[in-house]
């Protein structure tokens, strides 16, 4: 094989693999969340995702959709790593059995470190089978040991990945994601297709790896108490949290039984927290959290997604890349030649795209009148930062007279963070204004117009988001609708000819 093109075609192949179990692992949640949700939509809760989504979650294509989520972050990181050991296994160490044990020894004790709080399948059926997978096809296709002017090519592209690296690392903070969105893809329509596909399906994938914190509602089963009063209260308390008491044992992720006084939390197949009735309503919130943290298995996992999502996916796409780049210069005779060219043109690409993250980023404003003139300037960059000094300020925009055009017909980032903003105003027009911008055609600007509802704390809002929730399609949208109802207040209630005495 093209020693050229040689990282690209085995990365694509780890990735396929990744894929394939990805598939599956996200397949199998959706169809358990489509249990739970079916179990609480019975019991007459009102349910996130509503019907507009619920079937999909039994489709097949947005199980691979969500799948390549974890296929481009862990799937890649542990592509990437097994990729790196195989080298070290035949270039450094001349295919040493002593090196091999070693990271036979490694791959062991990662398989370990993932399960360390209790056995995750998505965890360990990953570490378990995609690295020695890519390890093996790594070294069956492995070119010829490369000449000095090989090693050349190889020390240059590595260069090039780290000055690419360099050169990001500045805008690597905690908004990194928000501003590659708002700068790379919303600017032009392939990006504004890549953003519109990951906020339509990644909450497919995150059903996997979420803890019961993190989920919107949580089935509970509650048959196992004896007492129909502490049972009545227990399911209040419950409720009261989003952990709501359904009689279906299959969908539930909690059963709370009581024996000679005292309280069990169960998860699947196990104990995880034993209190009393008292302790437990008298903080249910803190108990649930106790239990939430005890039975979570997929810390690690989680871990290393992040972690890949930062560095694996970035290099993979470099790889990629390089190969394409690579393969199309193929009338270029000379191997280091073409080599050289690739890892040039990847630079330049890697640092253009960083320099658009540095354009328009001068000191962000922070008076009154440095906003004025960033929200007059007429430049978006400008606008959308004066925007989130007024949000960081936690002033009123609404002050700032800003015209509706900047809302209404200006880019998807400028209506966004004039949403967000709103929700810190205290104008009685802000209300009518998010209203109007819940509306709005990019799920985006909804799902931020929801939230500032929410932080307005206008309990009018109650009964205009219960209204709209279930002729809501997107499922991130009525993830944020739901969010902002909760906080003002409301909570689940079940229509009482649904109820079932025997939960």
């Amino acid at each position: 094989m093209s020693r050229v093109v040689y990282p690209a075609v085995v990365l694509a192949a780890g990735l396929t693999v990744s894929q394939a179990l990805f598939f599956v692992l996200v397949y199998v949640s959706n169809v358990r969340v489509h249990a739970a949700m079916s179990a609480l939509d019975a019991a007459g809760y009102l349910i996130v995702p509503n019907a507009h989504v619920l079937g999909s979650l039994k489709a097949f294509f947005p199980a691979f959709a969500g799948a390549l989520f974890f296929t481009f972050t862990i799937g890649a990181g542990l592509t990437l790593t097994a990729m790196a050991g195989a080298w070290l296994y035949v270039r450094a160490f001349k295919s040493s059995r002593r090196f091999g044990y070693f990271l036979a020894a490694l791959w062991v004790v990662a398989i370990a470190a993932v399960n360390k709080d209790g056995f995750f399948a998505a965890g360990s059926l990953s570490f378990i089978l995609i690295p020695p997978v890519v390890f093996f096809l790594c070294i069956r296709w492995m070119p010829a040991e490369a000449r000095p002017m090989g090693r050349l090519a190889l020390a240059i592209q590595v260069a090039a990945v780290l000055l690419v690296a360099l050169f990001w690392l500045p805008k690597t903070d905690d908004s990194v994601f928000i501003d590659i969105r708002d700068r790379l893809l919303l600017s032009h329509p392939t990006g504004a297709a890549i953003n519109d596909f990951y906020y339509r399906y990644t909450l497919y994938p995150a059903k996997l790896i979420k803890t019961p914190p993190q989920k919107l509602m949580v089935p509970a089963c509650t048959g196992g108490i004896g007492d129909p009063d502490i049972q009545q209260r227990v399911k209040r308390a419950l409720a009261a949290n989003d952990w709501l008491p359904v009689s279906e044992n299959r969908a539930c992720e909690v059963h709370v039984s009581t024996e000679e006084g005292r309280l069990f939390l169960s998860g699947p197949g196990k104990t995880v927290l034993e209190t009393t009735p008292a302790s437990f309503l008298e903080a249910p919130g803190r108990a649930l959290a106790s239990f939430s943290r005890l039975s979570d298995s997929g810390g690690i996992f989680r871990k290393a997604t992040y972690i890949s999502l930062f560095s694996a996916l970035p290099l993979s796409l470099f790889i990629f890349l390089h190969g394409v780049i690579a393969a199309a210069l193929l009338p270029v005779r000379q191997v280091f030649h073409r080599h050289m060219l690739a890892s040039a043109l990847c630079l330049l690409i890697g640092l253009a795209t960083a320099a658009v993250m540095y354009t328009g980023s001068d000191a962000s404003p922070e008076t009154p009148e440095e906003i004025r003139a960033g929200l007059a300037s007429g430049d978006w960059r400008k606008q959308r930062d004066a925007l989130r000094a007024i949000i960081d300020h936690r002033m009123d925009p609404m002050r700032y007279g800003i015209d509706d055009r900047l809302a209404f017909g200006g880019s998807v980032a400028l209506r966004y963070w004039y949403a967000a903003s709103l929700g810190w105003s205290r104008h009685p027009a802000a209300y009518d204004l998010l209203l109007e911008m819940i509306d709005d055609p990019h799920p985006n600007v909804a799902c931020m117009a929801y939230a500032s509802l929410g932080r307005l704390g206008d309990h009018r809002a109650i009964a205009e988001i219960r209204n709209r929730i279930g002729r809501i399609e997107h499922w991130y949208v009525q993830w944020y609708a739901y969010q902002s109802m909760r906080r003002l207040g409301w909570t689940q209630e079940q229509f009482v000819t649904n109820r079932d005495p025997s939960q």
